[in-house]
């Protein structure tokens, strides 16, 4: 069943263009921190740099996640689900396994990047390997599960509108420009 939501989810063209284009974004954004590390040979920088398209990555995954789950909504993909045992849990969890692939890529593609560069810098401490396998499981991997997991609940709940400005409001919360205009007020 997920290889079949893989396939849907590659053919629907205005799910897939969005999430290779970021998929391309990141692993550019990722190569372009080697040119950093070139320069300054911070290894914590480019770290840094690999957690960098974390925002994007919220917003592609939400997008996706809500619009591959209102789809199956949409076109009663899911009333052949629903007529087994425990048919919507199976198809609300093969969606969300679908859609998991994505940040374990991102996941698996940062930490080897940053394991490349924790052997180009000559490190040998492994609690630094223990640290940026942590600090990346946590910000790219389970960053990830939260925006699918918003998509796959707000399709099943709301109308577009209204889950289009919930997901307006929430990235300006996450956003460092919230930060920036209530941090001015307060001065």
């Amino acid at each position: 069943m997920i290889r079949q939501n893989v396939k849907v989810l590659l053919k629907t063209l205005r799910i897939s263009i969005p999430l290779c284009i970021f998929l391309i974004f990141d692993i550019y954004i990722i190569a372009n921190g080697f040119n950093s590390y070139n320069l300054n040979g911070d290894v914590v920088f480019f770290l840094q740099k690999t957690l960098l398209p974390c925002i994007f990555s919220f917003i592609i995954l939400f997008y996706t996640s809500y619009e591959f789950s209102y789809q199956f909504k949409f076109f009663n993909l899911t009333e052949t689900l629903y007529s087994h045992k425990n048919g919507k849990i199976v198809s609300d969890l093969n969606i969300f396994l679908c859609l998991l692939i994505v940040p374990a890529l991102q996941f698996i593609a940062a930490f080897f990047l940053n394991l490349c560069i924790y052997f180009l810098a000559g490190m040998s401490d492994l609690r630094y390997v223990l640290h940026f396998a942590g600090v990346l499981f946590l910000y790219i991997f389970l960053g990830g599960i939260i925006p699918i997991l918003l998509g796959i609940i707000f399709s099943k709940k709301l109308k577009r509108v209204a889950v289009y400005s919930l997901f307006a409001l929430i990235v300006f919360l996450v956003s460092e420009i919230s930060d920036f205009i209530f941090g001015s007020l307060s001065q």
